[in-house]
């Protein structure tokens, strides 16, 4: 059946529905204290252990305008970060990295970035470890 609603939005007759939803996860995530979340298609840490190429794996970076560059403000060691890596099927995983945004985060332009090392598997050859990185898209920080 065709109703108007159907035929009116690009997402079908629950659209409010699902935006009340996403808007009032936004209105808590405001109030309680936002987290920064991003989940990266990742690799399984223990790929990172011998390979030596990356000495975290996560950063959150800030842009400083005055020198067009990146600065890092905290990595993995930080009390305010969170790294979870999450098995999948067929050799594919993810991981998350959260950052719990403290009182003291100067508002800004912010970016988070993951490192890590894929196993590369060929049949009938030695596994080779290949390091990778993951950057999130831009996000600004700002005073409540």
């Amino acid at each position: 059946a065709q109703r108007y609603e159907a035929a009116s939005t690009i997402y079908g007759p629950h659209t409010l529905s699902a935006y009340i939803q996403l808007f009032r996860n936004l209105a808590k995530a405001i109030a309680t204290g936002e987290v920064a979340e991003v989940i990266f298609v990742g690799a399984n840490p223990k790929n990172s252990v011998q390979n030596q190429t990356h000495q975290t794996f996560l950063t959150v970076e800030k842009y400083e305008a005055t020198s067009t560059s990146w600065q890092i403000v905290c990595n993995d060691a930080s009390w305010e970060t969170r790294f979870y890596w999450h098995k999948g099927l067929l050799g594919l995983s993810n991981a998350t990295v959260e950052w719990h945004i403290p009182d003291t985060a100067q508002p800004g332009i912010y970016r988070i970035r993951y490192f890590g090392h894929n196993r590369k598997q060929d049949i009938l050859k030695p596994a080779v470890i290949l390091s990778f990185e993951g950057t999130s898209p831009a996000f600004e920080v700002v005073t409540i």
